[in-house]
């Protein structure tokens, strides 16, 4: 019996491992909004090397100048204005599309909060990972939305 509820509890904490729990949402206030009027300094990212991809020689996250991103970025007509986050993730999406030579690399990372799922896939480095979040809580303030 005393094995039969060590195996219970071990695979109770392996479901529990396997099981992503959602975040608490945070709420902005109403007036914030990312856009482009709100920069008050630059953001770029650096160009980084990636060495650990032997099978694609010269592969790099290319320097970007996330100021222009966003100047050039037009929110998808299907976020609603007041949803801060998944205009964030708009923006990174527009932003990886084009981050790495040869663009394919971005396929081959992951940002995750827990153990991965695929081996395969890297964490992003985090040269890249600061420049994006510090821009999109900077360049959200109390202002009008880009259209």
């Amino acid at each position: 019996m005393d094995s039969c509820l060590a195996g219970m509890q071990r695979l109770e904490q392996q479901q529990a491992d396997y099981t992503a729990t959602k975040s608490k949402e945070l709420t902005l206030p109403e007036s914030i909004f990312l856009a482009y009027d709100n920069v008050t300094q630059v953001w770029r990212v650096p160009q980084l090397d990636v060495s650990e991809m032997k099978d694609i020689p010269n592969a790099c996250f290319k320097s970007c100048d996330l100021n222009r991103v966003l100047e050039l970025w037009i929110r998808n007509g299907r976020i609603k204005q007041d949803d801060h986050i998944v205009s964030c993730v708009d923006f990174f999406r527009k932003y990886l599309r084009t981050a790495c030579d040869p663009p394919q690399l971005i396929q081959r990372y992951a940002v995750r909060l827990s153990h991965s799922v695929k081996p395969s896939l890297h964490d992003l480095p985090e040269q890249i990972v600061e420049p994006l979040i510090g821009s999109s809580i900077l360049f959200s303030s109390a202002s009008n939305f880009n259209s």
